[in-house]
């Protein structure tokens, strides 16, 4: 057996993520904004000057659990790496926003040529999220800091795919 080196991670189930959180709707991200916010989460090993914070604004489209419907956008505060952090084996599972539409290509391969059509993708990134809200207002993952992401899921919706 060979030993190795891993950070132990629990998996969050969606019962789990339902009951802790305060806040569960499908949100779109509009806008990211660095903020002085320190970082509140387990450092492990690092120090509060290795995590940058970034405020996100997103268009809510549906509340499915708390949340008041006469509020069309909400802030969520989550953290990342600082730019002084390089790549980090069995590192943080941080969420990252990307705003406005996306596009990419699909084509499928045979003996590295293309073969048949290009499917297009063309959506705004859409997300289920289940958030806890923050004393000031904003909200934030229900998950440690240090695995963002746990709290997000990405919704795809085939209606956004076309053809060229």
């Amino acid at each position: 057996m060979i030993p190795s080196h891993a950070r132990l991670k629990a998996t969050v189930s969606y019962s789990e993520l339902l009951a802790k959180a305060d806040l569960v709707a499908i949100i779109e991200p509009i806008k990211n904004e660095s903020v002085k916010d320190a970082y509140a989460g387990f450092l492990y090993g690092f120090t509060q000057k290795d995590f940058v914070g970034t405020n996100t604004t997103f268009s809510v489209h549906a509340y499915l659990k708390g949340g008041d419907t006469a509020t069309k956008e909400i802030t969520v505060l989550h953290f990342s790496y600082s730019k002084d952090v390089g790549p980090r084996a069995n590192g943080a599972s941080f969420i990252t926003f990307i705003t406005g539409p996306l596009q990419y290509e699909k084509r499928s391969l045979k003996e590295d040529k293309p073969v048949g059509g290009v499917t297009v993708y063309k959506q705004q990134p859409v997300w289920l999220a289940f958030l806890k809200k923050r004393s000031d207002g904003r909200f934030e993952p229900i998950s440690d800091p240090y695995d963002s992401s746990d709290s997000f899921r990405e919704i795809h919706d085939s209606s956004f795919y076309s053809k060229p």
